[in-house]
């Protein structure tokens, strides 16, 4: 079947040029949600709680336009 298996609690690791206060994930759908921050060893680590067709993480600060 052609379909698209989404995922769960899928970790995301992202070495920035710059420390970065919030992320926000957009899904396929446009829709928005902010999801929760961590700074580890250089990385800024979220958990996306799921994935479908693709998602787009925004790290930023301040809000999102």
């Amino acid at each position: 079947a052609d379909a698209v298996r989404v995922l769960t609690d899928v970790p995301l690791r992202v070495r920035l040029p710059k420390d970065r206060e919030h992320a926000t994930a957009v899904a396929s759908d446009g829709s928005r949600s902010a999801l929760e921050l961590a700074h580890e060893d250089g990385a800024h680590v979220v958990r996306l709680p799921s994935l479908g067709v693709y998602s787009i993480v925004v790290f930023h600060d301040g809000e999102l336009a």
